[in-house]
């Protein structure tokens, strides 16, 4: 059954178990799958591994065109100030909230979008697109599962992280 989560849990693979990255393994073609499942099963994993965060990246390998990933980052997590040389980002969210601040030359917050799954109350987004070579980092309120689509392939060293630019 496409959407049970048993049958795709036996298509994932540990990717990297430091930052609890898994892979997908079972078939390209088309599937669908219950968000509720996902949201369990990434939590979890990332307890268990006593990590902040943890993904399922859906495209079949690293030269994939188009990369997708259902991340989970838990509250207080930090995503470092980074830019992507090579690739435009979108992130959606599934549920919780947080925050993607956009950077100047000068290191100071230019911009914030804040993503919430409840944005009728608080009158927030729940998409966002950051293109390439733009500065930014994010900022977890709370709990918070997305869905990360970027442009492929990847390769690790399109990603800068910039405090490791900066002299100490």
């Amino acid at each position: 059954m496409p959407g049970n989560i048993s049958s795709i849990e036996a298509n994932l693979d540990c990717q990297d178990s430091a930052t609890g990255t898994f892979r997908y393994r079972g078939s390209h073609r088309q599937f669908s799958a219950n968000k509720t499942k996902f949201i369990t099963y990434l939590k979890q994993q990332a307890q268990d591994r006593k990590l902040t965060q943890s993904r399922i990246c859906f495209h079949e390998n690293d030269d994939s065109i188009l990369q997708v990933m259902f991340v989970y980052h838990s509250t207080g997590h930090k995503v470092r100030m980074h830019v992507h040389t090579d690739k435009d980002e979108y992130l959606h969210i599934i549920e919780g909230s947080l925050s993607i601040r956009i950077y100047g030359e000068d290191d100071k917050v230019i911009e914030t979008f804040t993503l919430s799954s409840r944005p009728v109350q608080q009158n927030q987004d729940q998409f966002c697109f950051v293109p390439r070579c733009v500065v930014h980092d994010v900022v977890i309120q709370e709990d918070s599962f997305f869905l990360e689509t970027t442009t492929g392939p990847f390769h690790k060293s399109s990603t800068i992280l910039i405090d490791e630019l900066k002299p100490a």
